[in-house]
């Protein structure tokens, strides 16, 4: 495989996050596809202190990873934890330490940030991410069920 580029995402990956998101199906008991059209960033924008990662083989986004850094409450007392999402790597060059690239220019930009804490949430049947973050030393805290709903009968604006 040709080297890998880890660098921070612009506002011109737009159209290529949004291909890559749609490949990027979460495989668990009830698959799930992300349509974040027609901007992918728009899910990072209510966070103050947020950086995306993306990288590159060749000119061609084959990956992804977010980190933003937000208030929660740990044992009731309010900390500044790293939420650590969307990392997402294009099928054909999945297992070949893309994630891991990415994941080290995250972990390299929260560091500067000294949170108390970090986390992300990974979808039960998503073997792939909770091999990922275990390998990495985290833990279940705790889980929640997402409830899906039929969606056959809802008009779609253009």
């Amino acid at each position: 495989m040709p080297a890998v580029r880890v660098r921070e995402a612009t506002p011109e990956d737009n159209e290529a996050l949004l291909a890559l998101d749609r490949l990027c199906v979460v495989a668990a008991a009830t698959p799930v596809a992300f349509d974040r059209s027609p901007d992918f960033f728009a899910r990072s924008q209510p966070y103050s202190n947020w950086r995306a990662y993306v990288a590159e083989v060749d000119s061609r986004l084959i990956g992804i990873g977010a980190v933003a850094l937000k208030p929660v409450l740990v044992a009731g007392v309010p900390v500044q934890a790293a939420y650590f999402y969307d990392l997402r790597v294009a099928p054909d060059f999945r297992r070949q330490g893309v994630a891991k690239a990415v994941g080290d220019a995250i972990r390299a930009h929260t560091r500067s940030l000294s949170p108390a804490i970090g986390y992300s949430l990974v979808m039960e049947g998503n073997i792939a991410s909770l091999s990922f973050v275990q390998d990495r030393g985290s833990r279940a805290l705790r889980s929640c069920v997402l409830r899906l709903l039929r969606v056959d009968n809802i008009a779609v604006a253009d």
